[in-house]
C-alpha cells in the first residue's frame, strides 16, 4: 500500500493503538508479571508499541523485540527474524516471551513456539484468537486480512481451536499454568482471545 497513505491510517488510529497497548500492559502486568529485573521477548513485535510500553515497567531489566518486518512506530531494540530460521537470541534468554496475536499469521506456528521453548527460561505468554464456529472462523479470516494487508504481513490464517493450541503446547512440553478471556477491543469483533501463561 502507499507510503502516504499508510501515514494517513496511521495517525487515525493512533489514539486506538495506544488505548490498546495500555490496556494490553495493564492486563500483563496485573496478572502475568511477577519478579524484577525481567528481560522480555516481545516475538512478532510489528508497531514496537507494546514492546516500549511494557520496558517502561519498574520490573523489566530489557525489553527486545522480534520479528520478520521492521515497521517499528518507537525506538525499541529490535531484530529482525526470518521464517522459519533460529530467532538470533542465545538460549534461555528471556523470563517472558510474549506471542501476541502472532502464531495465526506463523506459516509453521510449531517450529515458532519450539524457537520461543529455546530462547526463554521461564514462561512464553501467548494471546491468540480461538475458532469457536466455522461462522467465526470466516470473519475472523476477513477481518486479520483487513487489519493486516497494508503492512505486508505475512496472512496464512493458521487460526485454531482452543483444544488445538492446547495439543500442539502439550507436543513441545509447555504447561498451561492459566488461561485467560481478553478482548482487545471494546466494540464487537470477530475475535475471541485467549492468553495462554505456559511454563517451559
Amino acid at each position: 500500500m502507499n507510503v502516504g497513505i499508510n501515514a494517513v491510517i496511521d495517525k487515525m488510529l493512533a489514539g486506538r493503538n495506544a488505548r490498546k497497548t495500555e490496556k494490553l500492559v495493564s492486563f500483563c502486568f496485573n496478572n502475568i508479571l511477577n519478579g524484577s529485573g525481567l528481560d522480555i521477548l516481545d516475538l512478532g513485535c510489528g508497531n514496537g508499541l507494546f514492546c516500549h510500553a511494557i520496558s517502561r515497567l519498574p520490573a523489566i531489566s530489557h525489553a527486545v523485540g522480534v520479528d520478520v518486518i521492521d515497521y517499528c512506530k518507537v525506538p525499541i531494540d529490535f531484530l529482525l527474524y526470518s521464517e522459519g530460521q533460529r530467532i538470533p537470541v542465545e538460549d534461555k534468554s528471556f523470563d517472558y516471551t510474549f506471542i501476541v496475536e502472532v502464531l495465526h499469521h506463523s506459516d509453521d506456528p510449531e517450529h515458532l513456539l519450539r524457537e520461543a521453548v529455546r530462547v526463554t527460561r521461564g514462561y512464553i505468554v501467548v494471546f491468540e484468537d480461538v475458532v469457536t464456529s466455522s461462522t467465526r472462523l470466516f470473519f475472523m479470516r476477513w477481518f486479520d486480512i483487513l487489519v493486516n494487508i497494508r503492512h505486508g504481513v505475512n496472512i496464512p490464517l493458521n487460526f485454531k481451536s482452543e483444544d488445538e493450541w492446547k495439543r500442539m503446547f502439550t507436543r513441545l512440553d509447555l504447561s498451561v499454568r492459566e488461561m485467560f478471556n481478553y478482548y482487545f477491543y471494546k466494540i464487537y469483533t470477530p475475535q475471541r482471545c485467549r492468553v495462554f501463561l505456559l511454563k517451559v
